[in-house]
């Protein structure tokens, strides 16, 4: 009785992956797309493209419709959010009621853009939205021991305003 998945990224382990891998994980998925239940993600730096690809394997995933790949496009570093609409969007709602939004990996600048996001969801008409998660591949400060680089619980309150649930992976 499950509604959606959300994956907030690092579905792989490495950028590398073998083809047992890859198989493992279509065929995950393809048990859930005939089950009817959409599987929601982002990127996470694992599945990031090498910078002389055009796709990584999320992306991958998304063009076999697998997956539905959340983010927005970006201009002049304002997230322009839109719903998800074949290949691209920032946000979707898989079930009447409950919004979805999406932020890939974006290392060091995460917490401009979740800032950026944040002043975005403030202008964003929600109709008749009662629920609203928000997904992004990023860490807590302090959580992990051994890494660094987490936002801070303050940087994370600028969501709190317009989201209910924080999905972070």
């Amino acid at each position: 009785e499950v509604d959606f998945v959300i994956l907030a990224g690092d579905l792989f382990h490495t950028r590398a992956i073998d083809a047992l891998s890859l198989n493992q994980a279509v065929a995950g998925l393809e048990l859930l797309q005939r089950a009817g239940i959409p599987c929601l993600a982002v990127e996470g730096n694992h599945e990031r493209s090498y910078y002389n690809e055009y796709i990584g394997w999320m992306d991958f995933l998304s063009i076999r419709e697998l997956l539905i790949l959340l983010n927005p496009e970006f201009e002049e570093g304002k997230p322009q959010l839109a719903p998800f609409s074949r290949r691209t969007g920032s946000f979707h709602d898989p079930v009447p009621g409950v919004r979805v939004h999406g932020l890939a990996y974006s290392g060091s600048s995460t917490h401009a853009a979740i800032a950026n996001y944040a002043d975005a969801l403030a202008e964003l008409e929600n109709g008749d939205i009662e629920y609203t998660i928000f997904m992004a591949h990023a860490g807590v400060e302090g959580v992990l021991a051994d890494q660094a680089g987490g936002l801070s619980h303050r940087q994370l309150t600028v969501l709190k305003p317009y989201v209910d649930y924080l999905a972070l992976g």
